[in-house]
C-alpha cells in the first residue's frame, strides 16, 4: 500500500463503529425482547457485544499474519486457486447482500416516516447514487467521512436519549434476570444483525499504518457500538415496556415519538433520530459497496473504479427482491447469521491452512 491509501487507528475505530451501526439499531429492542420474552433483552445485547469483541480480536490477529494484503489478495495462496477464488466470491457476495439490505431498509424507513408518496425504488436509487459518489473516492474518503460524522451522530443520539429520560420508568427493567439465564442466552443470537462487522478487519488491516495498534482499534470500535446498543435498548424498553416493544416494528422510532419538549415548540423527535440513523446507514452501505468492488478489482487485478459501477445492478436487485419489509428483515437475519459465521470460520480456516502450508509474508515495499 502506498501512503495515500493508509488510514490511522482512529479512523479504523470510527469506521468499524459507523459500519457496525446500520439498520439493526431501530429494531434491536424488538428483536431482544422477542427472543427473551421479557425486559432482560438489554443483557443479551451487552453479552453479544462482548462476544463480538472477542471475535474481532481473533480476526485482527489472523489479519496481522498478512501485512498490507486483503483477504482477496492472499486467499488463493492460502487455499489454492479455485477454492481461494470461491471463498473470495462468497466473501464479496456477503458485502453485496449487506449493501442491498441496508439500502432497502433505509428506503422502507424513509417511506414510512418521511417521504410517504415517494416510491421506494426511487429512494433506493438516490441512496445508491450518493453512496457511489463517496465510494469512488476510495478508502481514505470513507475514513475521513467517518471521522467527520461520528461526533455528529453521537451528539444526536445523546440528545435523543437525554430527552427520552423523562419517559423512562426504571421499574420496567426490574427485576434483573426475572426468568433466569436461559432466556438471555437464547436472545444472544437473535440480536446478531446489528453486530455484523467483525469480518471487515480482514480488509481494514491492509490499509492501516503498521505503527498503530490494530487489535485495540478494532475492539474499541465494537466496544463503542456495544455501549450505544445497550443504552438504546435499555431506554426503549424502560420507556415503552417490554410487552409493547415486542409489538412494534421500529420501537426506537416509537420511543422518540413519545418525547415532549418543554414549551412544545419542537415536536416529532423521531425525525431527529432518523437523521443520525441515515448517516449510520450511509456509512454501512458505502463500506459494503466499497468492499465488494475492491474484491472484484483485486480478483481480476484491475482498477477499482469500474467495479464500483459494475456492482450497482446487483445491489439494486438484492434491495428490491424482498416483497415486503417482513421479508426484508427475514433476509437480514439470515445475512447476519451468515456474517457471524464468516467472522468465526474464515479466520480459523486461514490460520489452519497458513500453519499447514507454512505460509509467511513480509510487508510489501
Amino acid at each position: 500500500m502506498n501512503q495515500r491509501e493508509q488510514i490511522t487507528s482512529k479512523q479504523v475505530t470510527l469506521s468499524i463503529f459507523q459500519y457496525l451501526v446500520g439498520s439493526g439499531i431501530l429494531s434491536l429492542p424488538r428483536s431482544a425482547t422477542e427472543a427473551t420474552g421479557n425486559h432482560d433483552g438489554w443483557i443479551s445485547v451487552l453479552v453479544a457485544g462482548i462476544l463480538i469483541m472477542g471475535i474481532v480480536y481473533v480476526v485482527t490477529k489472523v489479519s496481522m499474519m498478512f501485512p498490507e494484503r486483503t483477504f482477496f489478495q492472499y486467499s488463493q495462496e492460502i487455499f489454492g486457486k479455485w477454492i481461494g477464488r470461491l471463498l473470495s466470491l462468497v466473501f464479496l457476495g456477503y458485502f453485496l447482500l449487506q449493501a442491498g439490505y441496508q439500502s432497502r431498509i433505509m428506503a422502507e424507513a424513509i417511506h414510512m416516516h418521511l417521504l410517504t408518496k415517494t416510491p421506494k425504488s426511487v429512494l433506493i436509487i438516490l441512496f445508491m447514487a450518493v453512496g457511489t459518489y463517496l465510494v469512488v473516492g476510495g478508502v481514505n474518503a470513507l475514513a475521513r467521512f467517518c471521522e467527520f460524522v461520528t461526533p455528529i451522530t453521537l451528539l444526536l443520539v445523546l440528545i435523543v436519549l437525554l430527552l427520552a429520560l423523562s419517559n423512562v420508568e426504571i421499574d420496567n427493567l426490574r427485576p434483573v434476570l426475572v426468568d433466569g439465564v436461559m432466556p438471555v442466552a437464547k436472545g444472544i443470537m437473535s440480536v446478531a444483525l446489528p453486530y455484523t462487522g467483525a469480518e471487515s478487519m480482514l480488509i481494514f488491516y491492509a490499509f492501516m499504518k503498521k505503527s498503530d495498534h490494530p487489535t485495540r482499534s478494532a475492539v474499541l470500535g465494537i466496544g463503542i457500538a456495544t455501549v450505544m446498543y445497550t443504552i438504546v435498548t435499555m431506554v426503549t424498553i424502560s420507556a415503552l415496556t417490554a410487552a409493547e416493544t415486542q409489538t412494534l416494528l421500529l420501537p426506537v422510532m416509537d420511543m422518540a415519538k413519545e418525547i415532549s419538549f418543554p414549551g412544545g415548540f419542537f415536536e416529532r423527535f423521531e425525525l431527529l433520530l432518523l437523521v443520525f440513523w441515515v448517516l449510520f446507514m450511509y456509512t454501512t452501505y458505502t463500506y459494503s459497496q466499497y468492499f465488494a468492488s475492491l474484491g472484484l478489482s483485486q480478483l481480476f487485478n484491475k482498477k477499482l473504479t469500474p467495479f464500483v459501477y459494475v456492482v450497482l445492478p446487483l445491489i439494486y436487485g438484492i434491495a428490491v427482491y424482498p416483497p415486503d419489509i417482513n421479508a426484508a428483515y427475514k433476509m437480514g437475519r439470515g445475512m447476519a447469521l451468515f456474517g457471524i459465521g464468516l467472522a468465526i470460520l474464515l479466520p480459523l480456516l486461514i490460520w489452519i491452512c497458513a500453519k499447514i502450508r507454512k505460509v509467511k509474508y513480509a510487508p510489501q515495499t
